[in-house]
């Protein structure tokens, strides 16, 4: 069982990344009950978690990544065998930032540490200044007919010779699809809302206004979290959300209703 933490925020010019970094391994080494992060990949040598140091490793990772418009770097608690680490990467052309938690299955089958991962999202995210984190579920990610819609994009630019070697898109078997339609998310700004709910999600003040809080709380959330900086930590399904799970489902389906969340992303949809 494998399941990423994911923070993505906008590339602005006066963020404090250095700051954000430690902030985030401290956390991480907090939660995890562990060592310091403070051994680096590619090279694979130690660093402490100072400013200095930080703002060194920066720039060695971007003289090293300058002929690309994609940079990264790792952070672990072991050289070898990291129990914690994290990745950061940053897209030019997408002009944002992200960091990566992948989570281990003891993380994820305790049911007990629920509550403390929830409160490390929000850690997190503020640290970070995160627009929105989530954790993503691949096969979620085909539904709310988005790999239909996809597919049918897809088949469009394709020579009608070349259409019958694209399959049609199916679920799982035992697998229905009856959420929500919702645009994918290269159709419009998911920095202003968000493109579904998955498990555990990280909502900014911006995404909380623009899909109204009132609406928020409406809806059936496994847990909800305020955060001082008006944020919100919202757990839909009380563990991994699981597609076979038919109870999963019919409670994404209604947030999903409740919040609107169709109607809000195409308020904010990308002009062709």
């Amino acid at each position: 069982m494998k399941q990423d933490l994911i923070f993505k925020r906008r590339i602005e010019k006066d963020f404090d990344l250095p700051g954000a970094i430690i902030k985030v391994a401290e956390y991480l080494a907090e939660w995890k009950d562990t060592q310091p992060l403070q051994y680096t990949a590619s090279p694979v040598r130690k660093i402490s978690l100072t400013r200095p140091d930080i703002m060194n490793y920066l720039g060695e990772v971007e003289e090293r990544c300058n002929l690309s418009d994609y940079t990264s770097f790792v952070l672990s608690d072991h050289k070898s065998r990291p129990s914690i680490f994290f990745l950061f990467s940053e897209n030019v052309l997408s002009q944002e930032q992200m960091i990566t938690v992948p989570l281990l299955e003891e993380d994820l089958s305790d049911l007990s540490r629920v509550q403390s991962l929830v409160d490390l999202v929000g850690n997190l995210g503020i640290s970070f200044e995160a627009t929105y984190g989530f954790t993503p579920t691949r096969q979620l990610s085909n539904f709310h007919g988005r790999s239909l819609r996809l597919y049918e994009q897809e088949i469009k630019k394709k020579e009608l010779s070349q259409r019958k070697f694209y399959l049609r898109p199916v679920l799982p078997d035992g697998v229905e699809d009856n959420l929500p339609e919702l645009l994918l998310p290269s159709e419009f700004d998911v920095h202003s809302v968000p493109d579904g709910v998955w498990w555990i999600n990280y909502w900014s003040y911006n995404h909380v206004n623009n899909i109204g809080s009132q609406y928020i709380k409406k809806a059936s959330w496994e847990k909800m979290k305020y955060l001082p900086n008006g944020a919100l930590v919202l757990l839909a399904t009380p563990s991994l959300l699981d597609i076979y799970n038919r109870k999963h489902l019919d409670k994404l389906k209604d947030i999903t209703d409740v919040l609107r969340l169709r109607s809000v992303q195409d308020k904010y949809r990308y002009k062709a």
